[in-house]
């Protein structure tokens, strides 16, 4: 008899991969788009980075031109470059959706 000893991790891994499948449809928006994040914890980037890249969508290091959701964190003590830049992308016309983390779960959770 075969036994594999399933580590938290992996078990953690793939329920999150289980999730991504099982809502693959709900989260069909995300594919292709470009997501820049700001003012997250560690865990929540690596969360958020990882709930984007199984979405079929891609995660920036900075708000460019093409960036169509920036995430932050609104309990943040300061304005950060990357919000500060999309805001003014936003105001120039760009088609960037601007988000609290709070309105980003929201949206995901409906």
């Amino acid at each position: 008899m075969n036994i594999k000893i399933i580590t938290a991790k992996e078990k953690s891994d793939s329920l999150f991969l289980k999730k991504a499948e099982d809502n693959r449809h709900k989260y069909a928006w995300i594919k292709d788009k470009v997501f820049v994040h700001t003012g997250l914890s560690l865990q929540e980037e690596s969360e958020f980075d990882s709930f984007i890249f199984e979405n079929g969508g891609t995660v920036r290091k900075s708000t460019v031109l093409n960036t169509d959701y920036l995430v932050y964190n609104a309990d943040y003590d300061h304005e950060t470059v990357k919000l500060r830049k999309a805001r003014e992308l936003k105001e120039k016309g760009s088609g960037i959706e601007i988000l609290t983390t709070e309105e980003w779960k929201k949206l995901i959770d409906s």
